[in-house]
């Protein structure tokens, strides 16, 4: 009986540290999609500043 009982630990254990990589990595995938969302508007910016600059010009 105890050793289902520790087998039981163990299985959970490893569930959580599953879940605590898988945790990990939505947390990495985001903090990714953040800064290429900070990029994206960036890049919307400096393209709406040349508009600007261009119709100034003509």
């Amino acid at each position: 009986m105890n050793e289902f009982i520790s087998l039981d630990e163990k299985f959970n254990e490893i569930k959580d540290l599953i879940n605590i990589s898988i945790e990990l990595g939505e947390e990495e995938e985001l903090e990714s999609q953040h800064i290429s969302l900070i990029n994206i508007d960036a890049e919307i910016d400096s393209l709406e500043t040349k508009n600007i600059f261009l119709k100034n010009m003509i």
